[in-house]
Formats: C-alpha cells, structure tokens, sequence
C-alpha cells in the first residue's frame, strides 16, 4: 500500500492535508463492497493455483486498496500495517500509533501498483504506483502523487507492510489492474548474487557511505556512484525518476551538500539480495529541499548485484 508523506500528529484530523501527509494510495472507486474480502480469501486459500510471492504481493496491496475505499482509510493501514510498521511524520514513527491516534473521517484514498518487486526467497518486496485523494466520496480528487510501500512475508504466508511512504505531485491517474510491472529479476533467472556476509551490516554501511556522499558532493555525484542503471528517485511536486539521467535533468534532485543523515531501521531478506534502510536527515536552508534544521524523512530500497555489493533501486524523501 502506501501514502502521502505526514502531517505533524497534533495537525487537525479531518483534512485533507492531513491524510496526504500519512500514507498511501489508489485502487478504484466504486470497486465493489465484496472486493477486499474476495481477495483476501482467494489469497490466503490453500486450494489456490500458481500463486508465487509476487503474485501474493500485489494481491495483498489490492486488497489493501481496496480495503481503503470500502472501510477507509485508517481502517485499511490498522489491517495491514505489519505491528511495528514504519510510516513518515515526516520522521519514521510507528504507524499503527500513529493511526490508531486518527480518528476516521470522510476521505477517500484510491491507489494501485504499477510496479513491485521480491527478493529470491520470498520474504521481503515492495510495491508502488500513483494514489488520490478525495475530501469524500462526492468529491473529485484534489491531491495526487506516488507511494511506496514495503512488504515483509510472515511464517504464516501473509503480507504485512513494513514501510509505508509517499510523495504529491499533478494529477495522475490509477494504472488498470493488470498494468504491475516486475522491475527486479525474474525468478530463476541467472545466478544468484553473491550476498555479503552479513547483509544487514553491509547495508548499513552502504546507506552510510551513500548518505556521506551525498553530504560530501551533493545528491548527481552521490546518485551516479549508487544509484542502479534503472532505480528510482522520488521527489515532492515531481513524478517519479527512472535512471540517473531522468532524475538529473530538472532541478527536483540538487542539492545535499552539507546534509546531515541519521539512519534508524535496516532490514534484509532472508536471501540477502533486497533490503531497505529508513531515517532522518536535515539539510542547510539553501539546500533544494527546502528545508531548514527540522528532519526530513529518508527511504531507500536497495538490491545486491552480481558483484554482491549494494546499489539503490528507489530513494525518497518525505518532506514536512
């Protein structure tokens, strides 16, 4: 699933802005009342056929959407935020805190997946794609953007969302169903990468080198030593970056000299190929982010190439 970037938790509940600085993003309205539990059922039967973990996964985040629009919202992210699932405030905070502290209200928040990815063994993947807001079922959408959200494979064979995280930018629409694009390798295909020894560590200290980069020499230098051949930048006011062309040709990724970074959760899969680090950064008032000493929130999904060492495949920025 997914969401805006967040709002301060003493902001008033009942707006707009509000929910967009939470979390997520669309499915489709008017989808029937029935959908959710359908996909729900169909996902978690033993009878079913041909499904893998990325199939389960993006089942799991339509089922998600669709829980969004028949239930709302925070009913939504109180079923499939994982106990100690991560949202942005803009800082990483505990979600189920924070919208078990939100009253439900009259929004609605529509999502759907256009991309996801899972690690060889299943356990950890991670989906995004555009989402709108509606101050209420009447209503036109008024807000758009892009989330991302990690998924964590439980024993039991159920998804839970682990980080949830997003940005706004102009209007967009909801990608058909069927439009979910695997952006990592294919299952079985070629040798798998040769994990670190342990990934956790190495990836800690990859988000820290990366991170001191970019403090170093600004965000082009940073992204060109680590960002992957087809990863992804996501910036406030702007659709997502594929590859560092794209993402150096405006000016939305400038900037970062000086910035200071503090990462707070890593976590990997169990075959050490795909993990992601969450954390605050602050950044000198003349940075692009426009930001002054107050944290921003940072999210970064990484995968390990054939080499075994880390490179970014999505970097965001959640902006207060």
């Amino acid at each position: 699933g997914s969401s805006p970037p967040f709002l301060p938790s003493g902001a008033p509940p009942h707006t707009l802005e509000s929910i967009m600085k939470t979390s997520r993003r669309p499915f489709r309205p008017g989808a029937p009342a029935s959908v959710a539990a359908l996909l729900l059922v169909l996902l978690s039967s033993s009878e079913a056929k041909g499904q893998t973990p990325f199939s389960e996964l993006v089942g799991t985040e339509r089922a998600f959407a669709a829980t969004s629009l028949e239930d709302g919202t925070r009913a939504a992210f109180l079923r499939f935020l994982a106990e100690d699932g991560i949202v942005f405030n803009p800082e990483p905070v505990n979600g189920r805190e924070l919208w078990e502290s939100r009253p439900p209200d009259a929004s609605v928040l529509s999502w759907g997946p256009a991309i996801a990815d899972v690690s060889r063994s299943g356990d950890l993947g991670y989906t995004s794609g555009p989402w709108s807001l509606q101050a209420d079922a009447t209503t036109d959408p008024a807000v758009w953007g892009h989330y991302v959200s990690v998924w964590r494979r439980g024993d039991d064979g159920s998804w839970t969302v682990a980080v949830d995280g997003g940005i706004t930018h102009e209007a967009v629409s909801v990608p058909p169903e069927d439009a979910v694009t695997r952006v990592g390798p294919p299952p079985g295909s070629g040798a798998a990468p040769a994990a670190p020894p342990d990934p956790p560590g190495a990836l800690a200290r990859a988000d820290a080198a990366y991170s001191m980069a970019i403090a170093d020499a600004g965000f082009p230098e940073a992204l060109g030593a680590y960002l992957a051949p087809e990863g992804r930048v996501y910036r406030d006011g702007a659709r997502p970056f594929t590859g560092l062309s794209a993402a150096l040709e405006g000016d939305a990724v400038t900037g970062g000299e000086g910035s200071s970074w503090e990462m707070r959760q890593v976590e990997v899969a169990r075959s050490g190929d795909l993990g992601f680090t969450v954390g605050v950064a602050a950044f000198p008032q003349d940075s692009a982010t426009e930001s002054g000493a107050a944290d921003i929130g940072y999210f970064r999904i990484w995968r390990v190439t054939g080499e075994g060492s880390w490179q970014v495949v999505l970097d965001l920025l959640i902006r207060s």
